[in-house]
């Protein structure tokens, strides 16, 4: 069970990580931020009911592991931030990217304790099947939020120049 305790906690810090992501994407992308927050919304439900699983499988929650996700989401959101958030800068594709990950990887968590769960998952309130079906839909809308930044990013059209000014006729 303490591989599985360990597991538990590396996606608690995970869903940390997006959460704070979510929130900054909302701070800077202010044309989806709505979008951003039901995300964040769903996944600090699904959280929620991550952090209740560990208390009551009797496992300990890892602040070390915790501060360590937050400090290196830290530095990814640096670097996101420094390519830029708005459409058609790499730093958007970047972090949807990451995002992405992170969802796909709550995916697997849920996917997992489907497949083989501890005895008693459903008895402690867990249902399996609707937190699988939340976490894809969230999949889903992050990879048509990434696939938009990314048409802006790598291949939309380069602006036109700004038009130049008619020519001043010659003093006659």
């Amino acid at each position: 069970m303490k591989s599985l305790e360990k597991y538990l906690n590396e996606h608690l810090a995970g869903s940390g990580s997006a959460l704070g992501l979510l929130e900054t994407l909302a701070e800077h992308r202010h044309d989806d931020a709505e979008i951003y927050l039901n995300l964040r919304r769903g996944i600090f439900q699904n959280r929620l009911t991550l952090e209740n699983l560990i208390h009551q499988l009797g496992f300990k929650r890892s602040t070390p592991l915790e501060l360590a996700a937050k400090a290196v989401s830290q530095l990814a959101l640096f670097r996101f931030k420094h390519h830029g958030l708005v459409i058609g800068q790499l730093g958007l594709v970047e972090a949807l990217e990451a995002l992405e990950l992170g969802v796909h990887g709550q995916t697997l968590l849920w996917r997992s304790l489907a497949e083989e769960g501890p005895s008693g998952l459903s008895p402690l309130g867990m249902d399996l099947p609707a937190l699988l079906q939340s976490a894809e839909a969230q999949k889903a809308q992050v990879e048509r939020l990434r696939l938009a930044a990314v048409r802006a990013a790598f291949f939309a059209p380069p602006a036109a120049p700004p038009a130049s000014p008619p020519p001043i006729p010659a003093a006659t």
